[in-house]
């Protein structure tokens, strides 16, 4: 994906494009076990939208500027209680181009209809990219260029954490990727802060000055 949005014979300029998220996730599950994300506000853009966030600023870099919400969803069953922003949320966020990029998730649906991975789909000046979890398509003037099924998450995630733990190693002793990976870290928590300080004050946020204020 990344690929297909930065390199030559992909999309080229990025015009648009969406993501979703939808999965039914008990935070509950017994008297004393409700895991944090049940009682600390603002966790679904940490806990949750965040599998997704960071594929994007990855993939993209940061948006300008995001104005996001979040759903008021009850359900004591899941372990949606009392806390704020921990169950879904909308956001609408904008890159330097102008380009809008949507994204809408929960993880307290009725049915899981998108899995951890995002349904996405990406419009661009030479061509488009659909994607569901580790299916990815790339298509220019009506025609499939592309289509390729990969492997998504690993059962248990076992195979996830040794390709992220090698990722690490090799940062640390060899330098490879290791300001990519510090950078992309870094922009995601920047912007699932900024995605909660929108949802909070019902405004709009620039994403490179609260960057800013962040981290000085």
């Amino acid at each position: 994906m990344r690929a297909w949005l930065r390199e030559e014979g992909g999309i080229g300029e990025m015009l648009a494009g969406e993501c979703r998220f939808w999965i039914r996730q008990n935070l509950y599950t017994g008297p004393d076990s409700r895991q944090p994300d049940a009682y600390v506000d603002g966790l679904f853009f940490h806990a949750g939208c965040s599998h997704q966030l960071d594929q994007l600023v990855a993939a993209k870099g940061l948006p300008k500027s995001v104005t996001a919400h979040v759903h008021n969803r009850r359900d004591p069953e899941l372990g949606q209680i009392e806390a704020w922003g921990t169950a879904g949320g909308n956001a609408l966020m904008e890159y330097a181009n102008g380009a809008p990029f949507s994204y809408a998730g929960t993880r307290a649906g009725h049915t899981g209809a998108f899995g951890w991975s995002g349904h996405w789909t990406f419009h661009g000046e030479d061509g488009d990219i659909r994607r569901d979890a580790g299916h990815l398509q790339l298509f220019q003037l009506g025609k499939t260029i592309e289509d390729v099924s990969l492997q998504d998450l690993h059962a248990g995630l076992i195979e996830d954490d040794r390709l992220q733990f090698d990722a690490f190693a090799q940062a640390i002793a060899n330098g490879t990727d290791r300001d990519w990976m510090q950078d992309t870290t870094l922009g995601t928590w920047v912007l699932m802060e900024a995605c909660n300080e929108s949802a909070r004050t019902h405004e709009r946020v620039d994403v490179e000055a609260f960057a800013k204020k962040m981290l000085t």
